[in-house]
């Protein structure tokens, strides 16, 4: 009869222990999803920010070889015009 006791008191703490270390786990896993979420939002923020910089960026060095792409072509026909004199 005492052995039966130990067993059933045995058996009512892992319950117990297996009760709580679930309910840690789920809220560990709520908490980390939340984390998840907020971290997402901030890759966005900042992929948003990249994306205006980048762009601008990308114009500008568009403009600045179209612009030397003039110079070059004003240059050879100043020296054609040269040339011909």
């Amino acid at each position: 009869m005492d052995f039966q006791l130990v067993l059933i008191l045995l058996l009512s703490v892992l319950t117990v222990n297996l009760v709580v270390v679930g309910f840690y786990i789920i809220v560990t896993l709520k908490d980390f999803r939340q984390t998840l979420i907020k971290m997402n939002s901030v890759l966005d923020d900042t992929s948003s920010i990249v994306h205006g910089i980048a762009n601008p960026l990308t114009l500008l060095s568009g403009l600045v070889g179209t612009l030397t792409k003039a110079i070059s072509s004003t240059r050879s026909a100043i020296t054609s015009l040269r040339d011909d004199r």
